[in-house]
């Protein structure tokens, strides 16, 4: 494995029950590959889509779903729902794709839905259940997957998704539990916290992984369909002092002096970047009890990250 660098022959299939490749172009009601290696021989490099399928070897139990959509792409998801005739032609289009390469089915990551498309992102996923449905049986092949990335915090999802509906009519519901604070924020949080800290209160007492859930259970969605998101990656801020458990909402915090040249976002690094600072840089790795998540520190630059510990609680 190249550094940052993930090839599909890096993946331990044995490890997967689900892959998520993303992502695909939306293309009107079509999907398009997105990458010219996708689906064709680039710089000496065999296609990606038939490397990816070959992980069934290994598993022949691993389901593979394309993605579509992701940050500021919500504008292409807009003409899908408008009719029940763009509802079907959508699904119909997707249909042909995850059979002509071999997907398993389609995850819908619509960065998010208004509450003008509430009802319909709903009637979308009842459509294509529908339709792949009637697939199934008319092929003799396994229904193809609906899989949903979706918004943590209470106000996006009372605003834009019909819960009861699409919980009735996906497969899994991934809940982006990750970038709930950033340098967007001006205040100093970790984005990926499992539970609340005391004398949290308002909005800051909702940005953690454990009340994000219950914002979906109570909203009435089965826990059976209900995935945590855990990011590979940390978010710094600036931080004054030299307690970073005392930095905890501090005002400003910007992004920290540190940036990453594989994600190109200032104060974003990769959790084998976080791994080196500690390992070489003279970054320490601190404990939060009541957050139950590490981070790392080093002359004002406070990292927030996963690592082992914390995704095991998690789990």
């Amino acid at each position: 494995m190249k550094e940052s660098r993930l090839y599909p022959e890096d993946i331990p299939a044995d490890l997967c029950t689900h892959i998520l490749y993303a992502f695909a172009n939306l293309h009107g009601r079509s999907l398009q590959p997105q990458l010219t290696n996708d689906i064709n021989i680039y710089q000496g490099e065999k296609p990606l889509y038939p490397r990816i399928m070959k992980l069934k070897e290994k598993n022949p139990n691993l389901k593979i779903l394309i993605s579509c959509g992701g940050w500021g792409k919500a504008g292409d998801f807009e003409p899908l729902v408008g009719s029940e005739s763009s509802r079907e032609s959508f699904s119909e289009n997707v249909i042909k794709f995850c059979r002509q390469y071999g997907f398993d089915g389609i995850d819908l990551d619509w960065e998010f839905p208004s509450a003008e498309h509430r009802e319909r992102f709903g009637l979308l996923t009842k459509t294509m259940h529908k339709m792949f449905k009637k697939e199934a049986k008319k092929s003799k092949k396994d229904r193809l997957l609906i899989s949903l990335a979706v918004a943590a915090g209470k106000y996006l999802i009372t605003q834009g998704y019909d819960v009861p509906v699409l919980c009735n009519n996906v497969d899994m519901i991934n809940v982006m539990t990750y970038d709930l604070y950033g340098s967007w924020y001006n205040k100093i949080g970790h984005h990926s916290a499992l539970f609340h800290r005391p004398g949290e209160t308002g909005m800051d007492r909702e940005l953690n992984t454990n009340n994000s859930m219950y914002n979906w259970v109570e909203a009435g969605c089965s826990r059976d369909r209900l995935n945590i998101g855990i990011p590979g990656y940390g978010r710094a801020f600036t931080a004054d002092g030299k307690d970073p458990l005392k930095a905890f909402g501090q005002s400003g915090g910007g992004s920290g002096s540190v940036s990453s040249p594989y994600l190109g976002e200032s104060g974003l690094l990769t959790y084998f970047e976080i791994c080196k600072k500690e390992l070489k840089e003279g970054f320490k790795r601190y404990w939060h009890q009541q957050h139950q998540i590490p981070i790392s520190f080093k002359d004002g630059t406070w990292i927030g990250y996963d690592d082992p510990d914390s995704v095991k609680n998690k789990v």
